[in-house]
């Protein structure tokens, strides 16, 4: 009997939160890395196949914001702040090379991505964005241009509802951002004829959020006018 009441009990929370988020303006997400004990680990890779193999490196913050659509079905990144270690990258001319500690950002301005409602509390999403890295040493021997390079990448995701409270959703994000790139070989003699070393690049990010419904323009608009109002009575 137990057992049957907590099933009602989920499919009653499931409902209600499809019940509140009908109609509704978008949400507005924050999220921070699941830093707990209990979490999956934040990692880096680069996979260089049979030219260095796998290179990786934990991730020590991330930060990033979304906004989720459930009536359009859309998910779309509004910033993106990432801190990872260095990363040996392999050098066919000697040494590795380390990369030193690496920002990540992605460029403002993708369209918004798929957002697929799974019926259980949770919403599997898929965007196109670009993300910029930047390093810490000089890695022109490699081709990048400067101190950072542009990856365009495909994001998959799962958001997990653990709550909701006065239109308010408390949960946890599941993602990967990947894709494949190449770089220059350190051995290439004639840049007219430049040896390439492909590889593949992975970033698996586990976070908790919040997210809170945005205000619509009308309500915007009512409460700057507000303020303004209270100003003046201050004044």
């Amino acid at each position: 009997m137990k057992r049957t009441r907590s099933i009602f009990a989920v499919a009653a929370c499931v409902g209600m939160f499809a019940a509140s988020t009908a109609s509704a303006a978008p949400y507005i997400l924050s999220a921070v890395q699941d830093q707990s004990q209990s979490a999956p680990e934040s990692t880096f890779a680069l996979d260089f196949f049979g030219n260095g193999g796998v290179r990786d490196s934990e991730i020590s913050n991330t930060t990033f914001g979304m906004e989720i659509d459930f009536d359009n079905e859309t998910a779309k990144f509004t910033n993106y702040s990432q801190q990872i270690g260095s990363i040996s990258l392999p050098n066919s001319t000697g040494a590795d090379v380390e990369t030193g500690p690496i920002t990540v950002s992605i460029i403002p301005g993708s369209e918004p991505g798929r957002l697929t409602d799974n019926g259980d509390g949770t919403y599997d999403f898929e965007t196109t964005d670009t993300y910029e890295i930047t390093f810490t040493n000089d890695l022109s021997m490699f081709g990048f241009p400067g101190q950072s390079v542009l990856l365009p990448s495909t994001s998959f995701g799962t958001l997990t509802v653990n709550s909701l409270r006065d239109d308010v959703i408390d949960g946890t994000a599941s993602m990967v951002w990947e894709d494949d790139s190449f770089m220059l070989d350190p051995s290439t003699i004639d840049p007219e004829n430049p040896i390439l070393l492909p590889f593949h690049y992975a970033c698996d990010v586990n976070s908790v959020f919040e997210a809170v419904l945005a205000p619509e323009p009308a309500s915007a608009l009512l409460l700057g006018l507000g303020a303004v109002v209270a100003l003046r009575r201050r004044s």
